[in-house]
């Protein structure tokens, strides 16, 4: 075959697929209702904006694919463009071969627009007077964080692990990582401090681009044999350690939430930005909380506020306690004792008994 041929091969080859996908989208489709597609959850049919997809035939999908599975016989308009940044772009993709209908007597005015209230929360520290330049890691000590990075990856895909945020945050490579010599150490604090405040940065211009699930993840090589006791009296001491540094250097707490542990509105704050911080360790009676090393994960209180806004927050969790459910053989005790509480109970796993208090106390705000 001569160039001229191929030339004209290729030409044809693409007027037929053009003709065919045209066929295809002025193709009527059939409408169902909204109960109807409910009734396929098994089938995974989704709704996004006006159309109806089946998701059965697809598979090794890199992207949001596993909460939509989740979150199938719903309409997903919000969460897929949240997943999604180039959503339309991806819809349609998706038209050309998953598309099987549209929804009956749709209303515009029903359409789930997404939202931008991360935007909203920005916030940036000058750091040029914390970040020094410091010596270049050794070839060793790098290595060793990678690997460390690596195997809380693989903890993060394992297939029972509950968090479904935490594996999209991962794929999307939208975290940051930390691997530190000793949980509560005086030379970890200060590092661990300038590198949370370095995360906000960089965690604002991910909500800016519109990437709403980030995290920061800071792994400590000691102590490695812990008690449930000693891991939840050791990872108070670091956030009370972190604060003291941050209310010294003239941060104040986020004025969104409560500097009471025992207050439901409470969220740690650093740098201006309330998180929630999840422990791992190696003695966790929790098996989604367990790892080769202590672990803080420090997740943004802002964006589970953004899932309340989006109306997803109450789905996410209830498929993410049917998770740890299958994976521990119970829900989390303390979820479920503890469901009008402080996010401060959760922050340890181990089990909270009543008159529990951690050992932590906020310097007062000004003012107060």
């Amino acid at each position: 075959m001569n160039i001229i041929q191929l030339t004209i091969s290729i030409i044809v080859n693409f007027l037929i697929k053009l003709f065919t996908l045209r066929k295809r989208e002025n193709k009527q489709l059939p409408e169902y209702t909204k109960e109807d597609v409910a009734k396929h959850e098994k089938d995974l049919w989704i709704i996004i904006d006006d159309d109806i997809y089946c998701l059965l035939p697809m598979k090794n999908h890199t992207g949001g694919l596993e909460i939509l599975q989740e979150l199938a016989g719903n309409n997903v308009t919000r969460i897929f463009y949240e997943i999604h940044l180039n959503g339309k772009q991806n819809k349609q993709l998706i038209d050309q071969k998953y598309r099987i209908g549209k929804i009956k007597s749709y209303n515009n005015n029903d359409r789930q627009e997404r939202k931008y209230f991360l935007k909203n929360n920005l916030i940036y520290n000058d750091m040029t007077k914390y970040n020094e330049i410091e010596a270049s890691k050794k070839e060793k000590e790098v290595e060793e964080s990678i690997n460390i990075e690596q195997k809380f990856r693989e903890k993060i895909f394992s297939k029972d692990f509950p968090c479904i945020n935490g594996r999209i945050t991962f794929k999307r490579g939208t975290y940051g990582f930390g691997l530190y010599r000793k949980l509560a150490g005086k030379q970890t604090t200060n590092q661990l401090w300038k590198d949370l405040l370095n995360f906000i940065n960089k965690q604002s211009d991910l909500w800016r681009e519109g990437h709403t699930y980030t995290t920061y993840v800071a792994c400590f090589k000691t102590p490695i044999f812990l008690t449930e006791q000693i891991f939840e009296d050791l990872l108070w001491k670091q956030l009370q350690m972190l604060h003291e540094i941050d209310a010294a250097n003239g941060f104040e707490w986020d004025r969104d939430f409560s500097n009471d542990p025992l207050d439901p509105k409470f969220g740690f704050s650093l740098g201006r930005r309330a998180f929630l911080v999840v422990g791992l360790h190696p003695n966790s009676s929790r098996k989604a909380r367990q790892f080769i090393m202590p672990v803080l994960v420090f997740n943004s209180h802002h964006q589970f506020y953004n899932l309340i806004d989006i109306n997803l927050y109450t789905k996410i969790k209830a498929i993410v306690r049917d998770k740890d459910l299958n994976h521990n053989g119970s829900i989390n005790p303390n979820l479920l004792s503890k469901s009008e509480g402080s996010f401060a109970f959760e922050y340890s796993g181990k089990k909270i008994e009543d008159g529990w208090i951690p050992k932590f106390t906020a310097i007062p705000r000004k003012g107060i």
